[in-house]
């Protein structure tokens, strides 16, 4: 049920940024707003399975004894992909954008303390059903919501400044894949 829940919740969060976006129909706020989002989710996502590909980490649930979680779970690859936790870091991702965004298109609105707390509450709440569902370690949460803070802030911040070129490439060869970040 937890895990459901986190599914739930991380959903509801994901979609918060395309309400900036859509607040403003037709706008270039709008559609700047929309894919800034879209690379918040690409690099924030990108780096996850990175990370999950490097870590290997198993989760929780592989060394549970009971008896309800079925072998052919524990065996399972994404079995072995707890670090980080990317609903966590898709959460935070979200809520950090939003806020950033929020902050920027509204300056001085009396309802930015609350778009914070209610976001940050319901990222930190999807960490916390990701632990109780057996499916992450406290450290996967904690550095999925770093990550997907960083990433949820920095993006944003990146757009701020003026003439910052940022190329984000897709790279690999032979053994190894990666995203390479030119400036």
């Amino acid at each position: 049920m937890a895990s459901a829940a986190s599914n739930a919740l991380v959903i509801s969060l994901m979609a918060a940024p395309l309400g900036l976006a859509i607040a403003t129909p037709g706008s270039r706020e709008s559609r700047t707003v929309a894919a800034m989002y879209g690379e918040v989710f690409l690099v924030g996502n990108g780096l996850i399975e990175l990370l999950k590909g490097v870590t290997n980490r198993a989760r929780p649930f592989v060394y549970n004894t009971d008896p309800d979680i079925p072998d052919e779970e524990r065996l399972q690859v994404k079995a072995r992909r707890a670090f980080p936790s990317g609903h966590t870091s898709n959460a935070f991702a979200a809520a950090v954008f939003v806020n950033s965004v929020y902050a920027k298109l509204h300056p001085g609105s009396s309802a930015t303390t609350w778009v914070w707390a209610g976001s940050l509450t319901l990222a930190a709440t999807t960490g916390y059903m990701r632990y109780q569902g057996g499916k992450h370690y406290p450290t996967d949460i904690i550095a999925g919501a770093i990550l997907g803070s960083l990433v949820g802030w920095g993006v944003p911040k990146l757009h701020e400044e003026p003439g910052v070129d940022l190329t984000i490439t897709p790279s690999g060869g032979g053994t190894a894949i990666g995203l390479m970040l030119r400036h």
